[in-house]
């Protein structure tokens, strides 16, 4: 009889361990829900598609190797290069997953009035997407008319996102 009332309060142990493990990851995202939505925080965590796009004012020069098409963001001009496939590279669900922690952005602070974005992430599902944008020059991000500056978390998301930057964008 002992075992039975045993077995039941390790049953119940673990439902209270992972309800709790459920609301603390809940806490850890909440203003990120706020930030970008519903739609869009679910895009962040699991879009099948994932689009980096390199942004500058001018078209750099270079070898002519590379296209750059202008395009509008956050409206700005902008020349863009893109778009290079994240989905399954090493370490992209590290920067994915700092995307969606409350942790990473600075709350209280406000972004610049002028902003230099830099890079851009898609999220598509289907004929859903968001769109981010970077500045890690002053640590912003930005996407559906919101912008917030980041932690020192912009400065890896940055340094994993050259990796891809072509060779004729290099500054």
């Amino acid at each position: 009889m002992k075992g039975k009332y045993i077995v039941v309060s390790l049953a119940i142990l673990a439902l209270a361990m992972a309800t709790f493990g459920w609301w603390v990851r809940m806490q850890q995202s909440r203003r990120v829900l706020e930030l970008w939505g519903d739609d869009g925080t679910v895009l962040l965590r699991k879009a099948p598609v994932v689009q980096l796009y390199f942004y500058e004012v001018a078209p750099p020069e270079g070898d002519g190797k590379q296209e750059w098409d202008a395009v509008e963001v956050e409206g700005e001009s902008y020349h863009a290069y893109g778009p290079i496939d994240l989905v399954g590279q090493p370490g992209f669900m590290h920067a994915r997953h700092t995307l969606l922690e409350d942790v990473s952005y600075h709350w209280d602070g406000q972004a610049a009035s002028q902003l230099n974005w830099k890079f851009g992430l898609k999220f598509v599902d289907g004929d859903e997407s968001i769109q981010l944008y970077f500045d890690p020059e002053q640590k912003v991000v930005g996407g559906r008319g919101n912008a917030l500056p980041m932690t020192e978390v912009i400065e890896r998301i940055t340094s994993y996102m050259d990796r891809y930057r072509p060779q004729a964008a290099e500054k």
